[in-house]
C-alpha cells in the first residue's frame, strides 16, 4: 500500500519559519523552490497520476466531494450501489455509458472521470 503524501505550496514572509516547524514533526521533502519554479511537473505528468489516478478514483473522488454516499448516488443515477462498488474499486471498468449517468447525477461532465 502507498503512503499518502500531502503536497502543500509555502510563499512569502515567514515561510521559512514554518517550513522548519513542518520538519520538526514530518518527513518533509522539498519539490521545488523559487529558483527551480521550471522543474515543477504537472500533475498529469507525474508517475502518481499514471499509476493511482483511475476512473473508479475520480468517481469516488467527485462523489466525495459532493457529499455523497454510494447509495444517494445509486438514487441519483439509477445505477445500483453495489455496481458503484465495483466501478470505484476497480472490479468494474467504467464505461462511457455509465459515466454519462454519473455526470448527470453529480452535475460534472463524464470526460472527468477519465484521466
Amino acid at each position: 500500500m502507498k503512503t499518502p503524501r500531502t503536497e502543500i505550496s509555502i510563499h512569502g514572509d515567514g515561510a521559512a519559519e514554518i517550513l522548519d516547524c513542518l520538519q520538526k514533526g514530518f518527513n518533509v521533502e522539498i519539490l521545488s523552490t523559487d529558483e527551480d519554479d521550471d522543474s515543477v511537473v504537472k500533475v498529469q505528468e507525474s508517475c502518481y497520476w499514471r499509476t493511482a489516478v483511475t476512473p473508479g478514483s475520480l468517481l469516488m473522488g467527485f462523489r466525495l466531494k459532493h457529499d455523497l454516499t454510494q447509495n444517494d448516488l445509486a438514487e441519483r443515477s439509477g445505477i445500483a450501489q453495489v455496481m458503484i462498488s465495483e466501478y470505484e474499486t476497480g472490479k468494474r471498468k467504467l464505461t462511457m455509458k455509465a459515466a454519462s449517468k454519473f455526470a448527470k447525477a453529480l452535475g460534472e461532465a463524464p470526460e472527468k472521470f477519465f484521466p
